[in-house]
Protein backbone atom coordinates (compact mmCIF):
# COMPACT_ATOMS: atom_id res chain seq x y z
CA UNK A 1 0.00 0.00 0.00
CA UNK A 2 0.90 3.49 -0.91
CA UNK A 3 2.36 4.97 2.38
CA UNK A 4 0.30 7.57 3.80
CA UNK A 5 2.40 10.71 4.39
CA UNK A 6 1.37 14.13 5.75
CA UNK A 7 3.22 17.44 5.19
CA UNK A 8 4.06 19.32 8.49
CA UNK A 9 1.54 21.77 10.18
CA UNK A 10 3.27 24.64 11.91
CA UNK A 11 2.25 28.05 12.85
CA UNK A 12 4.21 31.40 13.02
CA UNK A 13 5.99 32.10 16.72
CA UNK A 14 4.19 35.37 16.22
CA UNK A 15 0.62 34.09 15.50
CA UNK A 16 1.10 31.32 18.60
CA UNK A 17 2.35 34.13 21.04
CA UNK A 18 -0.23 36.53 20.24
CA UNK A 19 -3.47 33.72 20.31
CA UNK A 20 -1.96 32.76 23.82
CA UNK A 21 -1.42 36.21 25.04
CA UNK A 22 -4.94 37.24 24.23
CA UNK A 23 -6.45 34.22 25.56
CA UNK A 24 -4.04 34.25 28.87
CA UNK A 25 -4.94 38.06 29.39
CA UNK A 26 -8.94 37.68 28.71
CA UNK A 27 -8.82 34.44 31.09
CA UNK A 28 -7.36 36.46 33.89
CA UNK A 29 -10.15 39.90 33.45
CA UNK A 30 -13.19 37.38 32.84
CA UNK A 31 -12.55 34.62 34.80
CA UNK A 32 -16.55 33.70 35.49
CA UNK A 33 -17.11 33.90 32.19
CA UNK A 34 -13.78 32.09 30.19
CA UNK A 35 -13.35 28.80 29.65
CA UNK A 36 -9.67 27.52 30.49
CA UNK A 37 -10.01 25.56 26.52
CA UNK A 38 -9.71 28.68 25.25
CA UNK A 39 -5.87 28.50 25.58
CA UNK A 40 -5.84 25.23 23.58
CA UNK A 41 -7.02 27.34 20.34
CA UNK A 42 -3.41 27.37 18.63
CA UNK A 43 -3.21 23.54 19.59
CA UNK A 44 -6.71 22.87 18.08
CA UNK A 45 -6.31 24.85 15.38
CA UNK A 46 -3.17 22.66 14.21
CA UNK A 47 -4.77 19.01 14.61
CA UNK A 48 -7.84 20.78 12.43
CA UNK A 49 -5.24 21.82 9.66
CA UNK A 50 -3.52 18.35 10.32
CA UNK A 51 -6.43 16.37 9.99
CA UNK A 52 -7.80 18.04 6.73
CA UNK A 53 -3.89 17.36 5.42
CA UNK A 54 -4.35 13.65 6.51
CA UNK A 55 -8.11 13.33 4.90
CA UNK A 56 -6.47 14.28 1.56
CA UNK A 57 -3.71 11.69 1.71
CA UNK A 58 -6.31 9.03 2.91
CA UNK A 59 -8.55 10.28 -0.65
CA UNK A 60 -5.63 10.24 -2.97
CA UNK A 61 -4.58 6.38 -1.60
CA UNK A 62 -8.53 5.76 -1.85
CA UNK A 63 -8.22 5.06 -5.49
CA UNK A 64 -5.58 2.10 -4.86
CA UNK A 65 -8.96 0.56 -3.54
CA UNK A 66 -7.67 0.13 -0.24
CA UNK A 67 -7.60 2.66 2.99
CA UNK A 68 -6.48 2.33 6.45
CA UNK A 69 -9.82 2.52 8.17
CA UNK A 70 -10.67 5.69 8.62
CA UNK A 71 -13.51 5.81 11.13
CA UNK A 72 -11.04 6.94 14.06
CA UNK A 73 -9.84 9.70 12.63
CA UNK A 74 -13.68 10.98 11.37
CA UNK A 75 -14.68 10.73 14.48
CA UNK A 76 -12.04 12.44 15.85
CA UNK A 77 -12.66 14.92 13.40
CA UNK A 78 -16.34 15.49 13.89
CA UNK A 79 -15.60 16.37 17.75
CA UNK A 80 -12.59 18.83 17.20
CA UNK A 81 -15.67 20.55 14.88
CA UNK A 82 -18.05 20.97 17.72
CA UNK A 83 -15.34 21.66 19.71
CA UNK A 84 -14.00 24.48 17.90
CA UNK A 85 -17.36 25.80 17.15
CA UNK A 86 -18.75 25.79 20.41
CA UNK A 87 -15.22 27.55 21.76
CA UNK A 88 -16.22 30.13 18.63
CA UNK A 89 -19.32 31.26 20.81
CA UNK A 90 -17.65 31.61 23.91
CA UNK A 91 -18.47 35.35 25.34
CA UNK A 92 -15.14 36.42 25.84
CA UNK A 93 -14.10 36.40 22.26
CA UNK A 94 -16.42 39.14 21.71
CA UNK A 95 -15.17 41.62 24.14
CA UNK A 96 -12.42 43.02 21.61
CA UNK A 97 -10.96 42.93 17.86
CA UNK A 98 -8.61 40.59 18.71
CA UNK A 99 -10.96 38.63 20.00
CA UNK A 100 -13.84 38.76 17.26
CA UNK A 101 -10.62 37.94 14.90
CA UNK A 102 -9.91 34.56 16.97
CA UNK A 103 -13.65 33.74 17.45
CA UNK A 104 -14.02 33.88 13.00
CA UNK A 105 -10.44 31.50 12.82
CA UNK A 106 -12.38 29.24 15.65
CA UNK A 107 -15.03 28.84 12.74
CA UNK A 108 -12.84 28.27 9.98
CA UNK A 109 -11.23 25.53 11.77
CA UNK A 110 -14.39 23.82 12.79
CA UNK A 111 -14.90 24.06 9.09
CA UNK A 112 -11.57 22.69 8.49
CA UNK A 113 -12.63 19.70 10.83
CA UNK A 114 -16.18 19.25 9.74
CA UNK A 115 -14.78 18.96 5.93
CA UNK A 116 -11.71 16.76 6.96
CA UNK A 117 -14.75 14.04 8.42
CA UNK A 118 -16.47 14.43 5.15
CA UNK A 119 -13.14 13.51 3.10
CA UNK A 120 -12.98 10.85 5.23
CA UNK A 121 -16.50 9.53 4.53
CA UNK A 122 -15.34 10.33 0.83
CA UNK A 123 -12.53 8.18 0.52
CA UNK A 124 -13.55 4.95 2.50
CA UNK A 125 -16.58 4.93 -0.25
CA UNK A 126 -14.03 5.08 -3.16
CA UNK A 127 -12.04 2.31 -1.61
CA UNK A 128 -15.35 0.12 -1.79
CA UNK A 129 -16.18 1.63 -5.39
CA UNK A 130 -12.72 0.82 -6.98
CA UNK A 131 -12.68 -2.67 -7.65
CA UNK A 132 -15.85 -2.45 -9.99
CA UNK A 133 -14.51 0.45 -11.20
CA UNK A 134 -11.80 -1.41 -12.69
CA UNK A 135 -13.49 -4.13 -13.60
CA UNK A 136 -16.33 -2.54 -15.80
CA UNK A 137 -13.08 -0.54 -17.39
CA UNK A 138 -11.26 -3.76 -17.83
CA UNK A 139 -13.83 -5.58 -19.42
CA UNK A 140 -14.63 -3.10 -21.31
CA UNK A 141 -11.18 -2.84 -23.19
CA UNK A 142 -11.05 -6.22 -23.84
CA UNK A 143 -14.12 -6.30 -25.66
CA UNK A 144 -16.40 -8.63 -22.88
CA UNK A 145 -18.62 -5.83 -23.63
CA UNK A 146 -21.71 -7.99 -21.74
CA UNK A 147 -19.31 -8.54 -18.53
CA UNK A 148 -18.79 -4.45 -18.49
CA UNK A 149 -22.50 -3.98 -18.94
CA UNK A 150 -23.26 -5.92 -15.92
CA UNK A 151 -20.64 -4.76 -14.22
CA UNK A 152 -22.08 -0.88 -15.09
CA UNK A 153 -25.31 -1.75 -13.73
CA UNK A 154 -23.91 -2.63 -10.35
CA UNK A 155 -22.01 0.47 -10.29
CA UNK A 156 -24.82 3.07 -11.10
CA UNK A 157 -26.31 2.59 -7.24
CA UNK A 158 -22.56 3.65 -5.88
CA UNK A 159 -21.95 6.07 -8.38
CA UNK A 160 -24.88 7.74 -6.68
CA UNK A 161 -23.83 7.16 -2.89
CA UNK A 162 -20.23 8.72 -4.47
CA UNK A 163 -21.27 11.47 -5.69
CA UNK A 164 -24.05 12.76 -2.86
CA UNK A 165 -20.34 12.23 -0.93
CA UNK A 166 -18.45 14.46 -3.11
CA UNK A 167 -21.08 16.76 -2.72
CA UNK A 168 -21.27 16.81 0.65
CA UNK A 169 -17.22 17.22 0.88
CA UNK A 170 -17.24 19.99 -1.59
CA UNK A 171 -20.34 22.33 0.01
CA UNK A 172 -18.29 21.35 3.44
CA UNK A 173 -14.77 22.93 2.19
CA UNK A 174 -16.70 25.79 0.39
CA UNK A 175 -17.69 26.33 4.06
CA UNK A 176 -14.45 27.31 4.93
CA UNK A 177 -13.19 30.86 4.90
CA UNK A 178 -9.98 30.45 3.92
CA UNK A 179 -8.58 34.26 4.88
CA UNK A 180 -9.87 33.23 8.57
CA UNK A 181 -6.71 30.48 8.61
CA UNK A 182 -3.53 31.73 10.64
CA UNK A 183 -0.84 30.41 8.10
CA UNK A 184 -0.35 30.68 4.30
CA UNK A 185 0.49 27.03 4.64
CA UNK A 186 -2.80 25.85 6.58
CA UNK A 187 -4.53 27.80 3.53
CA UNK A 188 -1.85 26.09 1.11
CA UNK A 189 -3.45 22.61 2.85
CA UNK A 190 -7.02 23.73 2.42
CA UNK A 191 -6.60 24.61 -1.29
CA UNK A 192 -4.89 20.93 -1.72
CA UNK A 193 -8.20 19.30 -0.25
CA UNK A 194 -10.31 21.52 -2.18
CA UNK A 195 -8.77 20.69 -5.54
CA UNK A 196 -8.24 17.08 -4.66
CA UNK A 197 -11.69 16.72 -4.02
CA UNK A 198 -12.79 18.46 -7.35
CA UNK A 199 -10.55 16.32 -8.89
CA UNK A 200 -12.62 13.35 -8.02
CA UNK A 201 -16.03 15.02 -9.04
CA UNK A 202 -14.50 15.01 -12.43
CA UNK A 203 -13.74 11.89 -12.26
CA UNK A 204 -16.86 10.72 -11.24
CA UNK A 205 -18.53 12.37 -13.76
CA UNK A 206 -16.25 10.36 -17.06
CA UNK A 207 -16.79 7.40 -14.92
CA UNK A 208 -20.90 7.93 -15.42
CA UNK A 209 -20.13 9.05 -18.99
CA UNK A 210 -18.79 5.18 -19.94
CA UNK A 211 -21.75 3.84 -18.06
CA UNK A 212 -24.24 5.93 -19.76
CA UNK A 213 -22.70 4.30 -23.01
CA UNK A 214 -22.81 0.96 -22.13
CA UNK A 215 -26.57 1.28 -20.92
CA UNK A 216 -27.87 2.89 -23.81
CA UNK A 217 -25.63 1.64 -26.69
CA UNK A 218 -26.26 -1.75 -28.36
CA UNK A 219 -23.59 -4.12 -27.27
CA UNK A 220 -23.03 -5.85 -30.56
CA UNK A 221 -22.01 -1.98 -31.85
CA UNK A 222 -19.77 -1.56 -28.78
CA UNK A 223 -18.51 -4.86 -29.54
CA UNK A 224 -17.50 -4.76 -32.93
CA UNK A 225 -15.93 -0.69 -32.37
CA UNK A 226 -13.71 -2.15 -29.98
CA UNK A 227 -12.55 -5.36 -31.72
CA UNK A 228 -11.78 -3.04 -34.74
CA UNK A 229 -9.83 -0.79 -32.57
CA UNK A 230 -7.55 -3.62 -31.39
CA UNK A 231 -7.32 -5.09 -35.20
CA UNK A 232 -7.00 -1.76 -36.35
CA UNK A 233 -9.80 -1.94 -38.48
CA UNK A 234 -12.52 0.62 -39.70
CA UNK A 235 -16.07 0.11 -39.64
CA UNK A 236 -18.70 1.98 -41.28
CA UNK A 237 -22.12 0.67 -39.07
CA UNK A 238 -24.88 3.20 -40.38
CA UNK A 239 -25.79 3.11 -36.56
CA UNK A 240 -22.78 4.24 -35.03
CA UNK A 241 -23.53 8.04 -34.61
CA UNK A 242 -24.82 7.61 -31.06
CA UNK A 243 -21.65 5.78 -30.45
CA UNK A 244 -19.81 8.94 -31.60
CA UNK A 245 -21.62 11.17 -29.73
CA UNK A 246 -20.74 9.31 -26.30
CA UNK A 247 -17.30 8.81 -27.41
CA UNK A 248 -16.67 12.40 -28.26
CA UNK A 249 -17.90 13.61 -24.42
CA UNK A 250 -15.19 11.69 -23.29
CA UNK A 251 -13.05 13.64 -21.60
CA UNK A 252 -9.28 11.49 -20.10
CA UNK A 253 -8.18 14.46 -18.89
CA UNK A 254 -10.35 14.68 -16.07
CA UNK A 255 -10.26 10.95 -15.71
CA UNK A 256 -7.76 11.12 -12.88
CA UNK A 257 -6.56 7.68 -12.35
CA UNK A 258 -8.44 6.64 -15.28
CA UNK A 259 -6.61 8.54 -17.71
CA UNK A 260 -5.51 6.30 -19.75
CA UNK A 261 -8.19 3.85 -19.97
CA UNK A 262 -10.62 6.24 -20.90
CA UNK A 263 -8.41 7.94 -23.66
CA UNK A 264 -8.05 4.00 -24.75
CA UNK A 265 -12.02 4.23 -25.21
CA UNK A 266 -12.34 7.36 -26.51
CA UNK A 267 -9.84 5.92 -29.35
CA UNK A 268 -12.52 4.09 -30.77
CA UNK A 269 -13.30 7.11 -32.89
CA UNK A 270 -10.56 6.09 -34.96
CA UNK A 271 -12.28 2.81 -35.75
CA UNK A 272 -14.97 4.75 -36.75
CA UNK A 273 -13.61 6.46 -39.22
CA UNK A 274 -13.62 10.34 -37.06
CA UNK A 275 -11.18 11.74 -34.72
CA UNK A 276 -11.85 13.49 -31.28
CA UNK A 277 -12.72 17.37 -31.02
CA UNK A 278 -8.92 18.22 -30.68
CA UNK A 279 -7.73 16.08 -33.60
CA UNK A 280 -6.08 13.52 -31.49
CA UNK A 281 -7.64 9.74 -31.44
CA UNK A 282 -4.89 7.99 -29.54
CA UNK A 283 -5.29 7.11 -25.65
CA UNK A 284 -2.08 9.75 -25.03
CA UNK A 285 -4.88 12.31 -24.57
CA UNK A 286 -5.81 10.53 -21.14
CA UNK A 287 -4.58 12.28 -17.81
CA UNK A 288 -3.79 11.45 -14.32
CA UNK A 289 -2.36 8.58 -12.50
CA UNK A 290 -2.74 5.77 -14.71
CA UNK A 291 -1.88 8.43 -18.57
CA UNK A 292 1.04 7.08 -20.59
CA UNK A 293 0.66 3.56 -19.84
CA UNK A 294 -1.08 0.50 -20.34
CA UNK A 295 -3.61 -1.04 -17.46
CA UNK A 296 -2.24 -4.05 -15.49
CA UNK A 297 -4.85 -5.57 -16.80
CA UNK A 298 -5.00 -4.59 -20.44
Amino acid sequence: MKRLTTRPVIFTVSAILLIILFALTYVQWQPSTSSPEIEELPELFVKAAYGLNYSTKLLEISLTGSIPDPSEHYSSMLSLSAKLRNLSEEGILTYSRLGRELRDSARAYSAIALAASKLDTLSMEIANTVPLIDAMFHNLIQCNISAAASTAEKLEPKLRTLKQATDATLEALAGVDADKLLSDQHRAIYSEAAEEAAKIGQMLVEISKIVNMLRNIDADILRAACIAHKTGNTISLTNCKTLSKHLLAINPSKGCKYGYELGLIKSWLKALGQQSQNGQTGSGTGGGAGAGQPSSDD
